[in-house]
C-alpha cells in the first residue's frame, strides 16, 4: 500500500517529471515510488513551479558574493606580500588601519575596514598568525665554553665559594617589535634583526 504522507523532495519531483516526459505512465511510477497515483498526478500539474524553484535554488547556490572593495583587498594582498618578504611583522590591526589607508588612494567611497572584511580576506588568501622565530645561532655557546675553561678558574680563585654570587640582568627592549605576526599558511615565519635599543633591568 502506498504511503501518501511520504516526504519527497524536489530532486525526486523532478525524477517523476523526468519519467512522465519520458512516456512512462503515472500509474507504474506511482508503482515504483510506493506513492498514490493522485501525488504522482499532482506533482505533474505542478511541473513548471516545481522546475522554477529549483533552477532559482540552483542559481542561489552558484551565486558567488563578490568581496566588497576588490580593489583595496589586491592593493593590501601586494603590501602583504612585500611586507612579509622583508620577514616584518604585522598584526590585524596593522593591516585594518593599511586597508583604509589604501583606499584613500583609490576611487570609491570612504571605507572603513571592519573585522569581518579583514577575516574574509585572511580566509581567501590562507593568512593565519604564526610565532616568530629568533635569529639562529645568535650567542655562540662554543665561545662561552671556552671562556669558563680559560678564563672563569682564574677570576673565581680569588673568591671564596661562599662570596660567589650568580647576577642576571635583563633588557626591556621598548621598541622591539612583536613576536607574532600575520603570515600565509605554511609560510616559515622567521625574524629579521630586532631593534637593539634597551633599558637593562
Amino acid at each position: 500500500m502506498a504511503d501518501k504522507r511520504k516526504f519527497i523532495t524536489v530532486k525526486e519531483k523532478l525524477d517523476i517529471i523526468k519519467s512522465i516526459e519520458s512516456g512512462i505512465r503515472k500509474s507504474e511510477i506511482a508503482k515504483r515510488k510506493s506513492l498514490a497515483k493522485t501525488t504522482v498526478s499532482t506533482i505533474w500539474s505542478n511541473r513548471q513551479k516545481i522546475k522554477l524553484a529549483s533552477e532559482n535554488k540552483s542559481q542561489k547556490i552558484k551565486k558567488i558574493r563578490n568581496p566588497v572593495r576588490q580593489d583595496v583587498g589586491q592593493a593590501l594582498l601586494r603590501w602583504f606580500e612585500i611586507r612579509r618578504s622583508e620577514n616584518t611583522a604585522i598584526s590585524g590591526p596593522v593591516m585594518r588601519a593599511k586597508a583604509e589607508d589604501l583606499s584613500r588612494g583609490l576611487q570609491g567611497d570612504d571605507f572603513k575596514c571592519s573585522t569581518g572584511w579583514l577575516g574574509r580576506f585572511k580566509t581567501r588568501h590562507n593568512i593565519n598568525f604564526g610565532k616568530v622565530s629568533g635569529e639562529v645561532g645568535d650567542v655562540n655557546r662554543q665561545v662561552v665554553l671556552k671562556w669558563l675553561d680559560d678564563k672563569w678558574p682564574g677570576i673565581s680563585k680569588n673568591y671564596s665559594s661562599e662570596n660567589i654570587f650568580n647576577g642576571d640582568e635583563t633588557g626591556l627592549f621598548y621598541r622591539m617589535t612583536p613576536d607574532r605576526t600575520l603570515k600565509f599558511r605554511g609560510e616559515k615565519c622567521v625574524g629579521g634583526k630586532q631593534s637593539k635599543l634597551r633599558y637593562t633591568v
